[in-house]
Formats: structure tokens, C-alpha cells, sequence
């Protein structure tokens, strides 16, 4: 009976534990079934959207591929497609999870977001959306600050609103607008667009004017790439403790501090040391943006003192007295005229985008495009120029001429005229004042372009000249620009109407301005028949034109050289291209033989180049070959006339005897050795005290030495409260001028 009894408990037990087991199963396929089957929302309407959605969206991906202009990019092909796919997802179902499975989908709603996020503004720039062909450790880090970037401005508009949709959707616009602008400065310009643009932005709306501007493949996935974030993002919580003002308080209170720690974190992170200045649509556009933010700060030089910075300056012009002795001697008619009185008519002409393409490669055309600036070659000094800007940035070679002082070192794309100047700034002009002269600047463009409406008096010019008041009634060059012979016979008037003063005068050219798809009908034809290594034909359409724009450059300076040649009077003219212009990659690419991407720092250099000439109708030694940066043109130039420099002009010219170029791109030793700008700055001595001594010149300016760069008897420029009636009369006068929508 027992034994039965045990059996019976054992049957019992085994058929317990069996339907445990079943129970346990049961459950398991419960909760698989649970898991498996995802909790939706959707409707047939959402589904058919969703379909059409789909549908259109491949099929204007096509369309857009018919044309050239219009064409999506293929590196762009499958983040395009997937952006298409998530879209039609998000439009046709709704995600609604609970508990630990609703905590892990924010997370994957969170990547989704970023990464389309980021791929929308990097595709829309037309960059790359990971700045390597691979993932090494500067993609990583540059897509890890965009991500930290984003992540704190998202915070931040939580912070203010309490609403993370709403601080999503403004972020992704906000930066959708910031690429499109990058997209169309890096075309016009070559450069991205930064913070210090916005000071410019009058400027690059008026230049914008002449371009064609419209959608690009880049920019359609771009805005495919946003429709997807903007669909991800209704699943994000619209608003958090609605109910509870106090939590929300704590929330958005954590969300500040936590913007607070990130923008700490990026300020104390070395950005500037993994940001590519050669090749800038190869970096993460928002974290290059926030580098040269960070850059605006100009930081004191190691070592940096006023005191120190006057050493520096006074030893340097000892050394350089001798050779400062030897080239003012250089033209004894120069040097007798000025001693006896009669000192030279000074004309500067810094001609727009004035450059001699054969530096880059010896391609052939049917013409030659600058025969007379070539043939001159008695009573001239002569060479290459290196600037520190392509394809734009004229003002940073103009404030250069005009101070003295490299713009190698200040943050990429701000602009002297906008940020470094005011009445007290020493000049050319200032110095030629205290030496007797009177001085005008022109300019055939808007007067407010790059402030020179303020910052020619800030400089010392006695007399301005613009667009609107001189120039409005010029002939034009393609229908657009002012001519340069317009403002040479300008010159002329000003040169025959003279009073007792020598005349200083300033003229900034605007005929040769891009873009180069205008037409050049009634001018002479420039065209390329031969790459050095390209066969077969060659179309370089916008390089042809721009060669027939130097052509007539050319022409128009020989008839006002022609001119003051028959002059009895001393006259000097120093001409000078500001920047070589910025043309098809194609072309760069032909006449080198190879892909940008694979030129040498040296190589890229060569696009920083320009020609320049000091001509007098007087005789003095002749010298080819002189090549200098452009912070050292003024210094070559005062003497090369035999006239008064300053000590910070003798400092320049020790600074020139061992280093002779000296920019944005690099330095040349006198022994034709190439540096790089890293290793200048870090290993080179000279360099090294140049940036103590640009720093008290152009940042300091409460501790400026101004003896060292102001002669005596110079006087400043005029301040902001002496303008203020003069712009306001202007203003009045010819604000609503607008006839010319070109400025430089």
C-alpha cells in the first residue's frame, strides 16, 4: 500500500513538474508572441501615403539623374535611398512600447535622428558624411564633436521650450539653411562659410547676385535626408511633466548643464588640430564651424609682451639698415628727386583677380593673354606675389598692401576690414601723409562693401571714390562690372586736376570678378588649345573667358602706363593681382596631370600666387624675379622710391632677407627651402617673433608701440564720430542706388 502510495506521489509529481513545464512554455511563447508581434498604430491611408511616399520618392530620384545639375551625387545613392526607405517606414506606423522596450527604441530613435541629422548636413554641403574613406581616428573624432554639437544645441532649445520634437526639428532646419549656405559659399568661393562671414554678409549677398544660384543634386538628398529626420521625430515625446512644473524645471535645468558641460568639453578639445585648412570640404562642416568659432579669440603669442615686440622690431631694423641703405640707392634719379622736393605721383592698383595661370603648368593658348605686362622690364621691379586668399577674400590682400601686416595667422576666413581695424591703425597711407602726400582710394563697387566706406578714412585716405558716386554711369565689363580703364581714366582726372600735394592713389579693381560663365562678346578671344597633360580637345570654358578678361586687362593697363610715360613729372605705379581666380577643378586638374586631392603642400601653394610690378617713368635699377610675400610689398615699395620707412618697414626687410615669402600656405627661406605653416610656427624663430610683433600691431591695440609703425607727424585716421555725418549724407544721398549689384 505504501509502495502505491510513493508510486502514486512520483506520477503526480512527474505529471506536476510536465505541466509546470508546459506552463513555462506556454508563457515563453506568450511573451515571444508579445515580442514579436511589434505594438504599431497605423491606418490604410497611412499605408497608402506610405506607398506613394516610396514610389515618388525613388522616381524623382530618377528624374533628378537626368540632369547634370540636378544629379544626386552617387556617394550619396545609398544614404539618399535608406532616407526614402525610413521615411515610408515612419509614415505608415506609428511605434508604441512600454517599459525596458520602450527605453531601448529612444535610444535607437536617438541614433537615427543624429546620424540623419548629420548626414543631411554633410550631404547638403555636398561633404562627405565621414571625412575619411575610412574610418580612422579623425573621422571618428570629427563625427564624435558633430554628435556632441547637435546633441548641445537640441539641449539647449529643450532647455527654453520643454519640447524635444519641437528643439529637434528646429536644429535639423536651422542647420539645413547653414549647409545650403556652405554649399553655394564653397562653390562661388572655394571656402566653407564660418561665423566671421557673418560680418560680411552684406558682401555676400551682393556677390551673390551675380551667380547662378539653384538646387543641386547635394541639396535634393539633403532635403530627402531631413524628410526622414522630420518623420523619425514623431515618435520623439512632444513635451515632459507637462503636470509637474517642478520636474520639468529639474529636467530642463539638467538639459542646461549638460549644454554647459559639452560646450566646455569642445572649447578645452584641440579642434584646430584635426581640422584639414587644405582641404576643407573634407572635414565635418559643424565641427570646422565651431573650430574657427573657436579661432575668432586671436590667443596672445607664447611669450608675448609689448616690450618684447619693440626688442624684436628695433633689433630687427639694425640689422636691416644697411640693405634699407643699399635699395633706396638703388635708383639714384629716385632717391635725387625725392631730396630735392619732387617726389613721385604714387599709383597703386590692386587689379581683381589679376594672376598669371602658367605658374600652375606651361598650357598653351592661341594668344598670349598679358603680352604687355610681360614686355615691361626697363625702370621695374618684378616678381611673384604670394597672397594669402584664393578665389576670394580681396580685402585680406588689401589691408596686407596696406599695413604691412600677414594675414597668414589670423583665424581662416575672418577679414581684417571687418574685425581688426579702426582710426587709430597704422598704413601706408598714414605714412605717405607725413610725408607730404594727399591720398584717395577707389573702389568701382557698393562703398559698404567690406566696410571701405570706414576703413579707408579709418586709414588715412583723404578722398574715397565708389560706385555710387563716381562710377555709375562706367562703362561696364560682360554687362556687370565696372571696367578697369574706367577707373584709370579716373586716375588720370585726378592726376591732371592736382594741387601742390604728391598724390597717393589707391584703386581696387572689379572687371575680372567671377563667376566665369558670363560671355566676353566684343573682346578679343583667349582660348586654351593644349593641356600639358590632357590629349585630345580642350574645353575649359570658364578658364577661357577669365584669360580673356586678363587680355583686356592687360590692354587697359598699357594705355594708362602709355599715358604716363609721356608725364613729366615723377610717376610710380605698383600693379598687383589680389588672388588667382578660383576655376573649374577640372582645369586644376589637366594641368597638373592629376586630382587635386593628390597635389603637394608646395603645389597648393602655387595657387596663392599672383605677378606684381613697382613701374616709374623715371629711371631706376631694373630688378625680375623679386618674389615676396604681400606683407612685404609697401616695404619694397617705399623703397624702391627712395622714401622714409618706418622701423616696423626695416624689421620687414630683415624679415624678407631670410624669409622672402612668408603666407597663409606656407613659407620660402632665402635658401628656397619649402615650410610648411605648422612648422614655421613651431620650429622657426623668426616666425616665431613676427607673431609677437603682428599681434601688438593688429590685437593690442591699447599697448600698441605706435612709433614702431607710424612715422612721426602721422596722423590717425578718421573716428567713428567725425564719419557718422559723412555716412549718414551718403546714405541719404545714394542708399537707394542699387543699379550695382557688385561689390568685392
Amino acid at each position: 500500500m505504501e509502495e502505491q502510495d510513493q508510486l502514486q506521489d512520483q506520477d503526480d509529481s512527474k505529471q506536476h513538474k510536465e505541466k509546470k513545464k508546459r506552463k513555462t512554455l506556454k508563457e515563453l511563447k506568450e511573451n515571444r508572441r508579445m515580442t514579436l508581434e511589434l505594438p504599431v498604430e497605423t491606418s490604410i491611408l497611412r499605408l497608402i501615403f506610405a506607398v506613394v511616399y516610396l514610389a515618388a520618392g525613388f522616381i524623382l530620384m530618377a528624374v533628378f539623374g537626368q540632369f547634370e545639375q540636378t544629379q544626386i551625387p552617387s556617394q550619396y545613392w545609398g544614404t539618399t535611398a535608406v532616407a526614402i526607405l525610413i521615411t515610408a517606414l515612419f509614415i505608415a506606423i506609428t511605434f508604441k512600447f512600454e517599459g525596458e522596450a520602450k527605453r531601448n527604441w529612444r535610444i535607437i530613435l536617438g541614433v537615427l535622428i543624429f546620424f540623419l541629422i548629420i548626414a543631411m548636413h554633410q550631404t547638403t554641403c555636398g561633404m562627405p558624411v565621414w571625412t575619411s574613406s575610412r574610418f580612422d581616428p579623425l573621422g571618428i573624432f570629427q563625427f564624435g564633436v558633430a554628435v556632441l554639437i547637435i546633441g548641445a544645441l537640441i539641449l539647449l532649445f529643450f532647455a527654453i521650450t520643454n519640447r524635444l520634437r519641437l528643439s529637434i526639428r528646429i536644429v535639423m532646419i536651422a542647420l539645413f539653411i547653414l549647409s545650403c549656405v556652405n554649399y553655394f559659399l564653397l562653390k562661388f568661393r572655394g571656402d566653407p562659410f564660418y561665423l566671421g562671414d557673418l560680418m560680411t554678409a552684406n558682401t555676400g549677398l551682393e556677390v551673390a547676385k551675380n551667380y547662378a544660384i539653384g538646387i543641386s543634386g547635394t541639396i535634393i538628398a539633403g532635403i530627402y535626408m531631413a524628410i526622414a529626420a522630420y518623420a523619425v521625430s514623431t515618435n520623439v515625446k512632444t513635451k515632459y511633466f507637462a503636470d509637474d512644473k517642478k520636474k520639468s524645471r529639474r529636467l530642463r535645468l539638467g538639459a542646461l548643464g549638460a549644454t554647459a558641460a559639452i560646450a566646455v568639453l569642445i572649447a578645452v578639445l584641440p579642434l584646430e588640430d584635426v581640422y584639414d585648412s587644405w582641404s576643407p570640404s573634407s572635414n565635418q562642416y559643424i565641427t570646422a564651424f565651431t573650430t574657427n568659432a573657436k579661432l575668432l579669440h586671436v590667443k596672445k603669442p607664447s611669450g608675448y609682451s609689448a616690450t618684447a615686440a619693440k626688442n624684436i622690431v628695433k633689433n630687427g631694423s639694425k640689422k636691416a639698415s644697411a640693405e634699407v641703405k643699399k635699395s633706396t640707392a638703388a635708383g639714384k634719379k629716385a632717391t635725387e628727386a625725392v631730396a630735392s622736393g619732387k617726389k613721385p605721383t604714387i599709383i597703386a592698383v590692386m587689379n581683381e583677380s589679376f594672376s598669371d595661370l602658367s605658374v600652375l603648368g606651361n598650357f598653351q593658348t592661341n594668344e598670349d593673354y598679358m603680352p604687355f605686362f610681360r614686355s615691361l622690364s626697363k625702370n621695374t621691379v618684378r616678381g611673384n606675389l604670394y597672397v594669402d586668399v584664393y578665389g576670394a577674400g580681396t580685402c585680406n590682400t588689401e589691408y596686407s598692401f596696406l599695413t604691412g601686416n600677414s594675414t597668414a595667422f589670423v583665424p581662416e576666413n575672418t577679414r581684417p576690414y571687418q574685425m581688426y581695424v579702426n582710426y587709430q591703425t597704422p598704413s601706408l597711407a598714414k605714412n605717405l601723409k607725413a610725408q607730404g602726400y594727399e591720398t584717395y582710394a577707389m573702389h568701382p563697387g557698393k562703398s559698404s562693401a567690406w566696410k571701405r566706406n570706414k576703413v579707408y578714412p579709418y586709414l588715412g585716405f583723404d578722398h574715397t571714390y565708389f560706385y555710387e558716386d563716381s562710377f555709375s554711369n562706367a562703362a561696364l565689363t560682360r554687362n556687370s562690372y565696372v571696367s578697369d580703364r574706367a577707373t584709370y581714366q579716373k586716375i588720370i582726372d585726378l592726376y591732371k586736376n592736382r594741387g601742390s600735394k604728391p598724390q597717393f592713389i589707391f584703386d581696387v579693381t572689379i572687371a575680372n570678378h567671377g563667376g566665369y560663365d558670363v560671355g566676353t562678346n566684343g573682346m578679343e578671344q583667349v582660348k586654351i588649345t593644349s593641356m600639358p597633360n590632357q590629349k585630345g580637345s580642350v574645353e575649359h570654358t570658364d578658364a577661357d573667358e577669365y584669360l580673356t578678361l586678363i587680355k583686356e586687362s592687360d590692354t587697359a593697363l598699357k594705355e594708362m602706363i602709355d599715358y604716363f610715360k609721356s608725364q613729366d613729372e615723377p610717376v610710380a605705379v605698383v600693379f598687383f593681382g589680389d588672388h588667382q581666380p578660383r576655376l573649374d577643378n577640372s582645369f586644376y586638374e589637366d594641368v597638373k596631370g592629376k586630382s587635386l586631392g593628390s597635389w603637394s603642400n608646395e603645389e597648393l601653394q602655387q595657387r596663392y600666387i599672383t605677378p606684381y610690378i613697382i613701374w616709374t617713368n623715371y629711371d631706376i635699377n631694373s630688378q625680375s624675379g623679386k618674389n615676396l610675400s604681400v606683407n612685404y610689398l609697401q616695404t619694397t615699395l617705399l623703397q624702391t622710391l627712395g622714401l622714409r620707412t618706418t622701423a616696423y618697414d626695416k624689421y620687414e626687410q630683415s624679415m624678407y632677407d631670410k624669409m622672402p615669402v612668408l603666407n597663409y600656405k606656407g613659407a620660402i627661406t632665402s635658401d628656397g627651402d619649402y615650410l610648411t605653416l605648422d612648422d614655421a610656427e613651431k620650429y622657426n624663430t623668426q616666425v616665431q617673433n613676427y607673431q609677437k610683433v603682428l599681434y601688438n600691431n593688429m590685437f593690442d591695440k591699447h599697448n600698441r608701440n605706435r612709433s614702431l609703425y607710424l612715422l612721426k607727424n602721422a596722423p590717425d585716421g578718421k573716428t567713428d564720430d567725425e564719419l557718422r555725418p559723412y555716412l549718414e549724407k551718403y546714405r541719404k544721398k545714394y542708399g537707394n542706388n542699387t543699379l550695382m549689384n557688385v561689390v568685392n
